[in-house]
């Protein structure tokens, strides 16, 4: 996945050509780890682990070299509990809505020279989603939308600023998947699953916003975000 934000991905205002503070995240590997359990009656129990935990420096056109202590990093991770069921409503079709709690941590770490910036929050939320499957081929081709609402404390600071602890603050967030996923039976009961997709996620407010009167400021939020590609292995029985 990719990182991005809604005020660009930097680390403070410039943009000249010999001190450019932007910043571009590369695809980078980012794990999600699933371990459930599935009644004879169709109902399921899952743990998901997801983290984005990456750094980048900040890059110079005119000298095609990073600057000097300007670097962008960010550690983004949920852990959700949930329920789920499997519920065929055509002969092609399959939806599995689900639901339960998930625990959120986002730490935004902007490093430009001697000066330093962060946003962190972390909190808990309720979440919901519901997938739907339809056979093709050998496998299916999915679609998923998931929500969830994290409330929690979020801290800030900036050069200039004096840093703050906002309370219950409450947040939005929200992912969608597509892609497809081919099973093939093997000995003993077992199924084994691979996949290939799109995913993009948007975490709402939870970075903070440049002034435009001084880099050294924040004012008001930031969307962040995250989006690639989706490669996956399951085994299940």
């Amino acid at each position: 996945m990719r990182y991005h934000r809604t005020g660009g991905v930097r680390v403070g205002t410039s943009t000249a050509s010999t001190s450019d503070e932007r910043v571009e995240f590369d695809l980078n590997a980012v794990p999600r780890l699933s371990l459930g359990l599935i009644a004879e009656g169709g109902l399921g129990f899952r743990m998901q682990w997801w983290q984005h935990n990456h750094a980048e420096d900040a890059f110079v056109p005119a000298t095609g070299t990073p600057p000097t202590a300007q670097r962008f990093a960010v550690d983004a991770y949920t852990v959700d509990l949930e329920i789920f069921e499997e519920f065929p409503v055509h002969r092609n079709w399959t939806l599995i809505p689900a639901g339960g709690f998930r625990f959120t941590g986002f730490e935004e770490h902007m490093h430009d020279n001697a000066e330093f910036r962060y946003n962190e929050f972390f909190g808990i939320a309720p979440v919901i989603g519901i997938e739907a499957r339809r056979k093709l081929w050998y496998g299916n081709l999915y679609g998923r939308l998931r929500v969830a609402t994290p409330m929690g404390d979020k801290r800030k600071g900036n050069l200039n600023d004096t840093p703050v602890r906002l309370l219950d603050t409450l947040h939005t967030q929200m992912e969608i998947a597509a892609g497809y996923r081919a099973m093939r039976q093997l000995p003993g009961g077992l199924t084994l699953s691979w996949w290939v997709g799109f995913e993009t996620q948007e975490w709402f407010a939870m970075s903070s916003s440049f002034s435009t009167a001084s880099e050294d400021k924040f004012d008001g939020d930031s969307d962040v975000g995250f989006g690639g590609l989706a490669f996956g292995l399951g085994l299940t029985r």
